[in-house]
C-alpha cells in the first residue's frame, strides 16, 4: 500500500468507509498513546467513542 501524506482526513475516512470523526478520535487516541502498546490504545478508543 502506497502510503502519502498529503490525503486529507476526508479522502481517508472514504478509502476506509469511515466517517472523518471516527478517523479523527482513533488519530488522536494513537498521538496521545504512542508509548502504550496496540491493545492498550485499542482499549483507550474503544472507550473514546
Amino acid at each position: 500500500m502506497n502510503q502519502t501524506k498529503s490525503k486529507n482526513l476526508i479522502r481517508i475516512a472514504d478509502e476506509l468507509e469511515e466517517t472523518p470523526e471516527s478517523i479523527q478520535i482513533l488519530y488522536d487516541c494513537v498521538k496521545e498513546h504512542l508509548q502504550q502498546d496496540n491493545e492498550d490504545i485499542y482499549d483507550i478508543y474503544k472507550n473514546m467513542k
